[in-house]
């Protein structure tokens, strides 16, 4: 599985899209998204890719925030859970 790591300073549409283009470039299985500026614990779909994230409540100053963005095909197993609006933790079976 290849893993990259951007700190995206406030994640928005074309910033993903820009993921997905750069992940079919160079084959990334998994972004760890930092500083994404998002509220709450979620997750969502975008496309072939499952977003996981942790954030600040709503109403709160919209900084910090992570995101775990995995293809769908290779997320059945993950065990993710998230500590803070800063730190998740991550549990990846071996294949």
């Amino acid at each position: 599985m290849r893993v990259g790591n951007w700190n995206v300073r406030g994640l928005n549409d074309e910033k993903l899209l820009n993921l997905v283009e750069i992940s079919e470039m160079i084959h990334i299985d998994m972004y760890i998204l930092t500083e994404t500026h998002c509220w709450n614990q979620e997750t969502h779909e975008h496309g072939s890719w499952k977003l996981l994230h942790t954030g600040r409540n709503v109403g709160e100053r919209r900084e910090c925030g992570t995101h775990l963005m995995i293809k769908k095909t290779d997320c059945d197993d993950i065990e993710f859970e998230c500590a803070d609006e800063r730190i998740f933790t991550c549990i990846i079976p071996s294949r």
